[in-house]
């Protein structure tokens, strides 16, 4: 029985091992690969140079050279695919020999519309530079400060961020670079109205942002040396009511995190430093016995060893936003609405530091009879910055310097006073025992008026609006005494040096002020010919 199973097995071996040498010709000539060659070619048979043909679903391509011809080798039956900036996308099954094809322009690409200065322009008539990102590119990037989106997203634009504290995450913009010894900034422009902040609006709001370089800006004047960013919120549209919710929660940590000395490496270091006759130290520091302690950790009371950015800071910072969002409309009147909320946490451990956002924003438009149209935009932002008393460049500066043979707290839990001072703990210090600051509040009115003068002559037209930017700048700051303790090795006992650490008080501000922008012009805008198109303004 059991000789019967093995012959059976050696058979079925036999077997297989012929299937496999059967089909193995035929899996190769599957595999075999055909040589593609031909020229690219605009309609007017003008050759085109640097076209990118490849094979679809693999890295395997070729672009074209000076005169449009290219020759490629894919596997047979393979698709090709050739694309070209502001040309359609086309896509062929593979034949081996000549392949000629001919890319038409893509008219759509020409027919979107830019932001230019005080009005709009299509691609295809732009003769200046100007960059324009969409607000579905500007979504995609999950960040808390819109002046962070730009970078990577347009030509020319250098974006430099010097924080990552909560509220305060703005990045100085520059317009290809630096052109001036003085302001570097460019001219933000929001819905029309100059010097209107952009960082903390709304993503979701934002119909698109452009970017206007060199001539492109002159129309700005010298406030334009810079260069121009114009922002475009969205509006409400013709058609059916339409309700958008989005809501994200992000995590964030520092790119780079310092490598701290633990208390023996350090106390070796100064050892070095003292052993060296050229600085006079008069003998070592750290006795043998100190820093044994050290490699033990066997008395954590009177040697402890800590990690200082381990002890105040977390791995990771939250973000929580939340966005829902209304707009709709006929052809009377259109409206676009929307209402956000955003929380960004601190890095520090038990902070009393963050950033909260509350935001809304609504853009109205009405048309009253065939020549007036009248819109409305609103609006309003609450921004509370919560704060311990010390400022983030001083804790960082503290904390990171502290030494690591100091503790946070003792063993039993108590906060240790500061190795170099009674109230110098760092990890107290990014709390709210020491005290606390909040405030801020934007509200931002546009009323416009656009009346039709074609009874004059078609294309005429005035408009004027007025711009009104309300600020609420209110604050309150507390100072109050808190627990820090000492050990008294003498008594073995633990001091509350609470009356130490200040006196109490508060201190509360506020600075109310408002802007108002006025703007009336003539303009006239009218196409000839369906092809000649007259756009002025006074």
């Amino acid at each position: 029985m059991k000789q019967n199973l093995k012959q059976t097995a050696r058979k079925r071996l036999a077997a297989m091992a012929l299937f496999l040498l059967i089909c193995l010709p035929f899996s190769l000539a599957q595999a075999q690969t055909i040589k593609v060659n031909g020229r690219v070619t605009d309609d007017l048979n003008e050759p085109m140079i640097g076209v990118s043909i490849f094979e679809k679903g693999t890295t395997n391509g070729v672009i074209t050279d000076m005169d449009g011809n290219y020759s490629l080798s894919v596997k047979e039956g393979a698709t090709i695919v050739y694309s070209y900036i502001g040309y359609l996308t086309q896509e062929k099954k593979a034949v081996a020999g000549v392949m000629n094809v001919i890319l038409k322009e893509d008219t759509k690409t020409l027919d979107e519309v830019v932001v230019v200065g005080y009005g709009t322009q299509k691609k295809a008539t732009l003769t200046g530079s100007v960059s324009s990102v969409s607000g579905e590119d500007i979504k995609k990037v999950s960040a808390a400060n819109l002046s962070n989106t730009l970078a990577g997203k347009t030509a020319g634009i250098i974006a430099n961020t010097r924080s990552g504290e909560p509220g305060e995450d703005g990045a100085d913009i520059l317009i290809r670079g630096k052109g001036t010894l003085g302001n570097t900034s460019p001219l933000i422009v929001v819905d029309g109205i100059a010097d209107r902040s952009f960082s903390r609006l709304n993503p979701e709001d934002i119909e698109s942002i452009s970017v206007l370089k060199d001539a492109s800006a002159a129309i700005y004047g010298a406030r334009a040396a810079n260069g121009v960013i114009l922002v475009t919120t969205k509006r409400g549209k013709e058609g059916k009511m339409q309700v958008n919710y989005n809501g994200s929660y992000t995590l964030s940590q520092p790119t780079r995190i310092p490598q701290m000395l633990n208390s023996y490496q350090y106390a070796t270091y100064v050892n070095e430093y003292d052993a060296d006759p050229r600085h006079d130290q008069g003998g070592i520091t750290y006795s043998d016995e100190v820093l044994q302690h050290y490699i033990n950790h066997d008395d954590d009371l009177n040697y402890p060893d800590t990690d200082w950015w381990d002890a105040v800071a977390k791995d990771w910072a939250g973000k929580t936003q939340h966005s829902l969002s209304v707009s709709g409309g006929n052809d009377k009147l259109s409206f676009y609405s929307s209402a956000q909320y955003m929380w960004q946490d601190a890095i520090y451990k038990q902070s009393t530091q963050d950033y909260k956002q509350y935001q809304f924003i609504t853009n109205i438009d009405a048309k009253i009879n065939k020549s007036v149209r009248f819109s409305f935009d609103i609006l309003g932002r609450q921004e509370q910055r919560n704060r311990g008393i010390y400022s983030t460049p001083y804790l960082f500066t503290y904390f990171l310097t502290t030494f690591p043979g100091s503790a946070p707290y003792f063993p039993n839990g108590l906060p240790r006073v500061g190795y170099d001072g009674i109230t110098r703990n760092a990890a107290i210090m990014v709390t709210d025992q020491p005290g606390y600051n909040k405030y801020y509040n934007i509200l931002n009115l546009k009323p416009l008026l656009h009346i039709d003068l074609d009874m004059i002559t078609k294309g005429l037209y005035v408009e004027g609006y007025a711009a009104l930017d309300f600020h609420f700048d209110n604050g309150k700051s507390l100072n109050q005494p808190y627990d820090l303790y000492y050990y008294d090795k003498a008594t073995n006992e633990y001091q509350n040096k609470r009356a130490d650490t200040g006196k109490i008080s508060v201190n509360s501000w506020s600075s109310n002020y408002k802007t108002i922008t006025l703007n009336a012009r003539i303009g006239y805008s009218h196409t000839f010919a369906e092809a000649h198109k007259v756009d002025a303004f006074v």
